[in-house]
């Protein structure tokens, strides 16, 4: 997690190092629309800023609601009320917006208006200016600015260009990718488990993934949760995410893939049902029996090409991270294949898929692919009833 890259290609890990060997910045921006990133860096470079009792005492906070570009310089110029650093924070900070990004009823206030409140405020188009002067001036030692803003700034604002030059700017955009994601996923929890001295099964964290999806936070709490859970056991295991998280729509969703995938009749039909009874959308579904029909295609043309013959059905999923895996990932790194395909899933689905797979002819598994594209078309531009469309394939395929 420490390591992760903003888009301003630094680390967080290298500006925690900078801060720890006494070089700290007179100013920090730390933005972006991936919020759980933003607080995260925020509250690292702030506990380090201001380590021990003093930080309350020092610090100063301005928010959206209080956000006056005076009040704020006012506060920058001021010394320490007790040796040491002062920290002047501005959260959530509205500074860096721009037409693009605001809100649609922002937009639709009068020119005029808008132009009166940049002058009050003491504001340009360009930027505060009152603050841009004293950062340019010169923030006194000792003191440091850190803004954090929820959403991309406009870099070409003059205190965008400011704070550049003096200072350091860290921006997290919203990860995009399964392999990406997963990878951040995998940081956060390599974080938690190394400051607690657990570890996580790889059965525990696939199940964490799917109950969490790709939520931050959520994924943060609920591993905090399994860490106070297992007390003092060592391992997390999958029985104790069950245990802690309950049941989700995601669980219901890898329900209903995996009775595809046993070829299951009765689960897929119920499963459909519950999910649709719980307003799950129709075409959230289709996406998700397309991605598991996908994988078990892929599966299949892997087991097909002969490069995996150390597996066997039976093979346990310990066995197949030790001698199968490997050479999968061998494989893609030799041929630059499969980006977003099946090798690039956790470990724990290849090697579902693999097992799976050997229900279904190759063939078979084409047809059902084609089928579902046909769905797809069908439900997009008739008004056919998804309920039944996607009854009809589940017992084609089970049947």
């Amino acid at each position: 997690m420490g390591l992760l890259a903003s888009d301003t290609g630094r680390t967080l890990g290298a500006i925690l190092s900078d801060i720890k060997k006494g070089d700290v910045a007179p100013c920090y921006l730390i933005y972006g629309d991936e919020e759980y990133l933003v607080k995260d860096a925020f509250d690292k470079i702030i506990s380090l800023v201001l380590p021990g009792g003093s930080s309350d005492l020092n610090r100063f906070y301005f928010d959206e609601e209080n956000e006056d570009v005076d009040s704020i310089c006012e506060s920058i110029l001021t010394p320490p009320l007790i040796p040491g650093e002062k920290v002047v924070v501005v959260k959530n900070s509205s500074l860096f917006h721009s037409k693009a990004i605001m809100p649609d009823h922002t937009e639709k206030i009068d020119k005029e208006l808008e132009d009166s409140q940049f002058e009050d405020m003491g504001q340009s188009k360009e930027g505060p200016r009152a603050l841009v002067d004293v950062l340019t001036s010169g923030i006194p030692e000792g003191n440091c600015l850190i803004l954090t803003a929820n959403y991309s700034v406009d870099k070409r604002k003059k205190l965008f260009k400011a704070i550049s030059d003096i200072g350091v700017v860290l921006g997290f955009s919203r990860v995009k990718g399964e392999k990406s994601q997963r990878k951040l996923l995998t940081d956060i929890a390599e974080e938690l488990l190394a400051a607690s001295g657990k570890k996580l099964s790889a059965e525990a964290f696939w199940a964490l993934e799917r109950k969490t999806g790709f939520n931050l936070r959520e994924f943060r709490g609920a591993l905090e949760k399994l860490i106070t859970y297992t007390g003092d056991r060592s391992l997390i295991e999958e029985k104790d995410v069950e245990d802690v998280i309950g049941k989700t729509k995601e669980d219901s969703i890898f329900d209903l893939t995996t009775a595809l995938a046993e070829k299951n009749i009765e689960k897929s039909l119920l499963t459909l049902k519950d999910l649709l009874d719980q307003g799950v959308h129709y075409l959230m579904i289709l996406t998700m029996v397309t991605r598991e029909v996908r994988l078990l295609l892929h599966a299949k043309i892997f087991l097909r090409s002969e490069r995996l013959a150390l597996f066997y059905p039976e093979m346990d999923y310990n066995r197949f991270q030790g001698t199968v895996y490997p050479e999968i990932k061998e494989w893609v790194n030799q041929s630059g294949k499969e980006k977003g395909g099946l090798a690039s899933q956790h470990p724990y689905v290849i090697y579902n898929a693999l097992k799976n797979s050997r229900r279904f002819s190759y063939g078979e598994l084409l047809k059902h692919f084609e089928t579902l594209v046909d769905v797809d078309l069908a439900l997009k531009t008739t008004g056919k009833n998804p309920k039944l469309a996607l009854e009809r394939f589940f017992v084609d395929v089970c049947l």
